[in-house]
């Protein structure tokens, strides 16, 4: 028997199955048990399984009763540091990305070498090199180097990632990086600041490492809006 609360939402595990109770806004819901099998690797399962719950209590907390998170402000740009943050956990590139939009943000971008040089150079007097970052960069399904965040290609002049050996210039310049790099598989195409100089690199997206959320950015788009009713066609 195991029971967590986290402000309104419940972990409960009984039975060999875990129940999850959100009661936020006053609204109690309760998800479906989920089974675990038993055997010699029961136990890493269940706390493979707790700590993924747990990280779905943690969003929607965030995200659903306003908690309160500490961010940074450089060059006027605000950014989520989740080192910073002692209930954000350590993420796989996709659940980063989806954990800072539930928290209003975005993975950040880093469009120029001042921008980037800002970030490193702040995480380093911090005393936050000795970890990894997630940024928005990755390569998945395409031949370059793309912003998540914004769908912007890796600007030409981004010529400050980590070159690997034999290589003579950084992958970000190379034209068909994909092919050309012998780590070009599904999952390894994702960018990030690699401890302990913060080198940008391309690592597994499935990789556990810290993550850089910003500021969702606001576009004004000058157009008009037709009004229309779902009986029209």
């Amino acid at each position: 028997l195991f029971t967590y609360s986290f402000q309104y939402h419940l972990l409960h595990f009984t039975s060999n199955k875990w129940f999850f109770f959100s009661f936020a806004n006053r609204q109690k819901r309760r998800f479906a048990p989920l089974n675990i099998s038993r055997g010699p690797n029961d136990f890493p399962a269940t706390l493979k399984m707790f700590l993924q719950l747990l990280f779905v209590a943690a969003a929607l907390a965030a995200s659903g009763t306003g908690q309160r998170i500490t961010t940074i402000q450089l060059d006027g740009v605000q950014y989520f540091i989740s080192r910073m943050n002692p209930y954000s956990p350590e993420l796989n590139y996709f659940l980063a990305y989806q954990y800072c939009r539930s928290i209003g943000l975005q993975l950040a971008s880093f469009e120029t070498k001042e921008k980037s040089d800002s970030i490193m150079q702040y995480l380093i007097n911090a005393g936050y090199n000795k970890y990894d970052f997630w940024t928005s960069g990755n390569r998945l399904g395409t031949d370059m180097l793309i912003w998540m965040s914004t769908g912007l290609p890796f600007n030409a002049t981004f010529d400050y990632m980590k070159k690997n050996p034999g290589e003579e210039m950084p992958v970000a310049r190379q034209l068909g990086a994909v092919e050309q790099r012998k780590d070009s598989g599904a999952s390894s195409g994702c960018v990030l600041l690699r401890a302990p100089d913060l080198q940008w690199d391309i690592n597994d997206c499935t990789d556990i490492k810290d993550f850089i959320c910003e500021q969702t950015r606001c576009y004004y788009y000058n157009y008009g809006s037709i009004p229309v009713s779902s009986a029209q066609g």
